[in-house]
């Protein structure tokens, strides 16, 4: 919001090229950035998961920022992807580590972030469409008085089952 980074011209699918205006700092940037951290903190829970899904997006627009021409932001995806795959070794099944909300925050922060400098947002939107599905399902299940959480329950045996 501050450095008032990306274009305020958005182009959206089935509307055309919309000018946000002073909106796009003020509003747009604030919920592009919230929905972001929180979309890749929902399917947090399972041994390696935030780290394989994290090495996916970051990779993709990292790769889309690098063919654009935006060199400074394929650096800091691909800095990034190296330290997730340093993270992974421990995260992967039988976990050691768990990365908790400040990894998967950040990196879903981190991604939005991307998105806006390099004015990405209609990748990044397709990109995250899987995340708006689980939204949608989850939301489903609120309605229906079902409070889900995306996590196996570990048995006596340290395998994890299901846990519904």
């Amino acid at each position: 919001m501050i450095i008032s980074a990306g274009n305020s011209y958005i182009n959206l699918p089935f509307v055309g090229e919309v000018n946000f205006g002073i909106l796009y700092p003020l509003l747009i940037v604030p919920i592009v950035l919230m929905g972001t951290s929180n979309a890749f903190n929902m399917l947090a829970g399972y041994n390696g998961l935030e780290g394989s899904m994290g090495i996916l997006l970051i990779g993709a627009i990292g790769l889309e920022s690098y063919l654009i021409g935006n060199y400074y932001l394929a650096e800091i995806s691909l800095i990034t992807i190296f330290s997730i795959i340093a993270f992974l070794i421990f995260n992967w099944y039988p976990a050691k580590v768990f990365p908790g909300n400040a990894f998967t925050y950040g990196i879903g922060s981190l991604f939005g972030a991307i998105v806006i400098l390099g004015n990405l947002e209609k990748f990044g939107l397709i990109l995250f469409t899987l995340y708006f599905l689980e939204l949608i399902l989850f939301i489903r299940g609120l309605l229906n008085h079902i409070y889900k959480e995306n996590f196996g329950i570990p048995d006596e045996n340290n395998n994890l089952k299901e846990p519904y």
